[in-house]
């Protein structure tokens, strides 16, 4: 199917996509709400004017054709965060650190893995973000060898501010005893090829977690709005993972509100989230 399309809640949204780009622009010119929705409806479409595909059988969706890991990167770092941040203002803290609801989410789910009965000594974060689980590791845990790992600016930024070690990209970083990723791995270029260098950049015996949206079936597939998600990802999934790489399924967990809460669309009542964590076994 197509990858853009009109299942937003917002109205605005939709007649934005739904508009011949130089009708919308020029409307955009003369209203202020319009212009407001039509700002990232532009560059959405500029990026994603392809597929949206999903497997049956391992339970997995993709945007389709791959983006190039260049291309990705440059949407990201040009757009999305200056974006996020404008319109839901939820990263953004003067504190001098991560801000409240940030670092609530990030000491839940690193608790989590806590409970998995996890001991570790080094961690890279990837995807960091507004590094608030790097901040929550380095001064909640006393993990000193802590490595954010995130092309943004903002990562950069806030990890200087923070005193956190950052890195742009993952290639130089170094073995470490778990990968931390929330919220990342579904806006990857390619999952398998990221899945083999990040089980690449963990030892042996040592841990990946994951927390990603929980796409379990074709219904939400459907029903929801994937942008700027590449990947769209399941218990199914990471079952595959399991199949074709050197790891173990160790724990995994639905978590939040179930989809059907708040989106009459969906009947599923899966949780919207998933959480994943798997052991290198060699």
């Amino acid at each position: 199917m197509q990858y853009l399309n009109f299942r937003s809640n917002a109205w605005v949204r939709n007649i934005a996509y739904a508009l011949p780009l130089p009708m919308a622009g020029l409307i955009s010119k003369v209203s202020p709400m319009f212009e407001s929705a039509f700002r990232p409806v532009a560059i959405n479409r500029q990026y994603f004017s392809g597929n949206a595909e999903f497997c049956c059988e391992c339970l997995t969706g993709c945007y389709r054709p791959f983006f190039s890991k260049p291309v990705l990167e440059s949407y990201y770092r040009q757009f999305y965060w200056s974006n996020r941040n404008h319109t839901e203002g939820a990263h953004v803290s003067d504190l001098g650190r991560p801000n409240d609801q940030m670092l609530k989410l990030s000491r839940d789910r690193i608790d989590w893995i806590y409970r998995q009965g996890v001991s570790f000594e080094s961690v890279i974060d990837f995807g960091a973000g507004d590094c608030a689980a790097s901040y929550v590791f380095f001064y909640d845990h006393g993990i000193k060898s802590v490595q954010a790992i995130d092309p943004s600016m903002q990562a950069s930024s806030l990890s200087s501010q923070y005193g956190l070690q950052h890195a742009a990209s993952i290639d130089r970083a170094s073995v470490v005893d778990l990968i931390f990723s929330s919220h990342s791995i579904e806006h990857v270029h390619d999952f398998v090829d990221v899945m083999e260098v990040l089980i690449g950049k963990t030892r042996p015996g040592g841990h990946l977690f994951f927390e990603t949206p929980n796409i379990g079936n074709l219904e939400i597939f459907r029903n929801l709005v994937h942008t700027p998600h590449t990947f769209m990802l399941s218990e199914g999934s990471f079952r595959a993972i399991e199949s074709r790489f050197p790891v173990r399924l160790i724990a995994i967990e639905s978590y939040g509100p179930k989809w059907q809460s708040g989106r009459p669309e969906i009947q599923c009542d899966l949780r919207a989230d998933l959480r994943v964590l798997l052991r290198r076994t060699h």
